[in-house]
């Protein structure tokens, strides 16, 4: 993943700081936080996302916008990333805290094939879901009262490892 750089759309005397650090700090915290959408490492899409984002007078990140997107998936992660930025220092213009607002592009490629979807026994995510469906065994007293509605659930796969 790769942020290119941040085009900044106001003329300040200081410029903000991402948690009041060099400009490539943000390029790397992105790099470190950016989650490459399971549909599109599926579907082989590489691409640049850009987004407009303003930094506040106190230093938060909002007004995120997508200029110019690549998939849904891609863009809602670019938005979701931006979002969880940390604070930042905000711009000064005559010793005054400013808006200002920055123009990037989130970079999404897989060039070294590095990045695989998930695998499940060695299907795909529309497998594993049809078998998590086929476990699922509601309390009698749900369809008795005719209950529904959306769970989401969320994990993340990894080993464990126990000592002795």
């Amino acid at each position: 993943f790769v942020v290119l750089a941040c085009k900044a759309f106001a003329q300040v005397d200081i410029s903000p700081k991402f948690e009041g650090q060099n400009p490539g700090a943000f390029s790397q915290w992105i790099s470190e936080n950016i989650r490459y959408p399971q549909d599109a490492l599926e579907n082989g899409l590489e691409g640049r996302v850009t987004v407009s984002f303003t930094i506040s007078v106190k230093g938060t990140v909002k007004d995120i916008k997508i200029l110019r997107g690549v998939s849904p998936s891609m863009d809602a992660e670019a938005v979701r990333l931006i979002s969880a930025s940390p604070q930042w220092l905000p711009g000064v213009k005559n010793g005054v805290p400013t808006e200002v607002t920055y123009t990037i592009p989130v970079v999404f490629s897989n060039i070294d094939g590095s990045m695989e979807p998930a695998k499940f026994n060695g299907g795909n995510l529309k497998q594993f879901a049809h078998w998590v469906m086929s476990k699922i065994r509601l309390p009698k007293q749900v369809a008795k009262d005719k209950i529904g509605g959306l769970m989401k659930v969320s994990f993340t796969s990894g080993f464990m490892i126990r000592s002795r």
